[in-house]
């Protein structure tokens, strides 16, 4: 608007000498056309210095009323002259005075910020048409009867065209031709930056792409550690101006917006703690992104540009935000990756280290890893071994289970299946298990040599078996002495009666644990068929019947409900499935308070009897529930610690009902009482 108001007057102070000279209109448009020039030169430096974004709120004031002087001096200077006070010679001249002064203070000082500001000023058009619009207005100083004043007219004007094409190609046409090659841009970017693993290498990487991309002059990048706020890196900023202590700066205040900033001039509008020592007498413009992953902030990206560099605008920002979440996912992925590798690591050494074999095989059956004590097992015991052990040959199929249904079905439903391997004159305990989550990528097998355990527990169990005999014979003697003792005693001898029922008593639970001992190693020996048609209904009425005496004497209430049980049968050994429930109702008893009660129910479903023995009493506390079935083990139950007992029930119990072709289970709740669950397939 001012050079066009500066061209027209000019044109129209030419037009009026050459139709009808007059010193008056002459002068008017002379002046007129003095307004135009020095607003133009005025206007031109706000330009300049909001493109290289070094002007002030201060400076603007003082170029606008130094605009506002001139157009009152100039208006003076028209009243004056149609007064007939003016000089001829003001006619002539086209910028008098004042415009002189006004050139010299903004178009010199607009070139020379120009020329000192030129990276921040994106275009070279920009750069050609600002230059030459003031080369141009600085013609008009020169010798008016050189004919040079039309010449400079035609040459700002040339250089306004210039600099208006240049401004519509900077903010409309570039931006959409960067839109198109954006998305690729980015994807090369993110591309490359996620190729490396290392958080050290991603983050190298990423800094050159922002500086590159975005004509940045450095970066610093920011990570949360172990909840502190730390510097990662600092690329192309001396270490000697980084800042070692907490940062407060931008990048601090970024962290805590959790949004994106932008400070087109550091110095001006950042009024905080430097983010870098010399910060405000180094950096211009500068940028600053929280980088997000899954909602979760994991540090912050620092970009600046020198001041003599580029101003950023907002368009950066939003470029850079999109870059920023890309390099957020590397980042992750590359914490992600260090700690499989070190985990990988760990678990390398673990396995190269350990005693026990251990090998992986794929869906091929061919060897994908072996530590060294299999390596070794096999270079012993195998044939072809190299080969095998190379992965050239599957491994054979004698190593296979014998029984691949059952191997296929524990698999399945527990995620691993056990069996024992013979390898010359030692025995591995074989656990294998499936490599893959979702889909059988191949299996792992853990072997343990379980030779010497074998080989104690045989002497151990013929040292029970021995031990077990030799002590069944003394107390048969002792027993069958005891009834002669007491034949013996006076019938009045009360105490005396008292102390042989007490020793008879001891007897029995002496004799009853050596019973179970020899049970449970005659059910270890092997899985046993049973022909035996038994009544349940039948062997639990006799079961209530044998311990309700014993419920009686600790003030106990046996509900029973199992008359649905009528005419059910299984096959099976009646007294070995007595002694399972009368074992049962009877630790129910011994751990329920006095008055407590205890439920016997039996139901069916489809083709199975369920059988339940629930009690109200001191419960099973979750970290005892997974081992009370085994041998010797007892639970230490504070305000039952009266309460004697083998460790041999439960696991009796358990070896019985499975022999039987059932299931056995237990929930349980401290304080709340326990609830033990048969399941039988019925004979119809």
């Amino acid at each position: 608007m001012s050079v066009t108001f500066w061209h027209s007057a000019a044109l129209l102070a030419e037009v009026t000498q050459l139709i009808e000279p007059s010193m008056e209109m002459s002068t008017l448009f002379s002046l007129i056309g003095d307004i135009g020039f020095a607003s133009s030169s005025i206007t031109l430096y706000i330009f300049v210095s909001s493109l290289i974004v070094t002007h002030t709120r201060g400076f603007r004031i003082l170029a606008l009323s130094s605009l506002s002087l001139i157009i009152l001096n100039n208006l003076v200077i028209v009243q004056n002259v149609f007064n007939d006070t003016l000089s001829q010679s003001i006619t002539n001249a086209p910028v008098v005075g004042v415009s002189i002064l006004y050139f010299l203070l903004f178009d010199v000082v607009s070139l020379y910020l120009i020329l000192l500001y030129r990276r921040k000023i994106r275009s070279f058009g920009l750069l050609v048409g600002l230059s030459l619009f003031i080369f141009g207005q600085g013609l008009t100083f020169l010798n008016p009867e050189l004919g040079i004043t039309s010449f400079a007219l035609l040459v700002s004007a040339f250089a306004t065209v210039i600099t208006s094409f240049s401004i519509i190609e900077l903010e409309l046409i570039r931006p959409l031709d960067e839109r198109i090659s954006q998305v690729e841009t980015i994807q090369q970017i993110s591309l490359s930056i996620m190729q490396r693993n290392r958080i050290d290498l991603v983050i190298d990487e990423a800094s050159k792409a922002v500086v590159n991309w975005l004509g940045a002059n450095a970066t610093v990048v920011y990570l949360i550690d172990d909840g502190q706020f730390k510097m990662a890196s600092a690329f192309r900023i001396p270490d000697e101006m980084i800042i070692v202590t907490d940062n407060q700066g931008v990048a601090r205040e970024t962290l805590n917006e959790r949004k994106a900033l932008l400070y087109e001039n550091y110095s001006r509008d950042w009024h905080g703690q430097e983010d870098f020592l010399l910060a405000d007498e180094t950096a211009g413009s500068v940028m600053s992104v929280p980088l997000f992953s899954n909602d979760n902030i994991l540090g912050v990206l620092l970009v600046i540009a020198g001041q003599k560099g580029k101003v950023f605008d907002s368009h950066d920002l939003r470029l850079l935000e999109q870059l920023s979440n890309q390099i957020a996912v590397a980042i992750s992925h590359s914490h992600l990756y260090e700690n499989l590798e070190n985990a990988h690591s760990q678990l390398q050494t673990v396995l190269t280290s350990t005693d026990n074999p251990v090998i992986a095989v794929n869906k091929e059956m061919k060897i994908i890893f072996i530590n060294p004590s299999a390596k070794t097992l096999f270079s012993r015991e195998v044939e072809n071994a190299d080969a095998i052990i190379s992965g050239l040959t599957p491994i054979p199929q004698s190593f296979l289970p014998s029984d691949l249904k059952d191997f296929l079905f524990q698999i399945r439903n527990n995620g691993y299946f056990t069996h024992e391997y013979d390898f010359g004159d030692h025995i591995y305990l074989c656990r294998i298990a499936t490599l893959g989550a979702t889909h059988i990528n191949g299996w792992v097998a853990v072997l343990n040599d379980i030779t010497n355990l074998m080989e104690l527990d045989r002497m151990k169990n013929e040292m029970i078996r021995m031990t077990s005999h030799d002590l069944k014979n003394p107390l048969q003697a002792a027993l069958a002495n005891l009834d002669l003792l007491r034949e013996d005693i006076d019938i009045q001898n009360v105490e005396a009666i008292i102390s042989l029922n007490l020793i008879e008593k001891q007897l029995d639970k002496m004799s009853r644990i050596i019973g179970g001992i020899l049970d449970l190693e005659r059910l270890k020996m092997g899985h046993q068929v049973y022909n035996q048609s038994v009544d349940i209904h039948n062997l639990l009425d006799q079961v209530v019947e044998e311990v309700e005496d014993y419920a009686d004497e600790n003030s106990i209430r046996i509900v029973r409900d199992f008359d649905i049980l009528h005419n059910k049968i299984l096959n099976g050994d009646f007294h070995q499935l007595k002694r399972v429930f009368v074992n049962l109702v009877e630790n129910a008893i011994k751990f329920t308070p006095e008055n407590g009660t205890v439920w016997l129910t039996g139901e069916t479903s489809k083709a199975k009897i369920i059988i339940s023995v629930k009690d109200n009493g001191v419960g099973i506390s979750d970290d005892l529930q997974g081992r009370i079935f085994e041998r010797f083990f007892r639970g230490q139950q504070d305000q039952y610690q009266h309460v004697s007992g083998s460790g041999l029930g439960l696991s009796f119990v358990k070896s019985i009902v499975e022999n039987h072709q059932g299931s056995i289970s237990v929930k349980s709740e401290p304080n709340k009482g326990s609830c033990f669950q048969l399941i039988f397939d019925w004979v119809e």
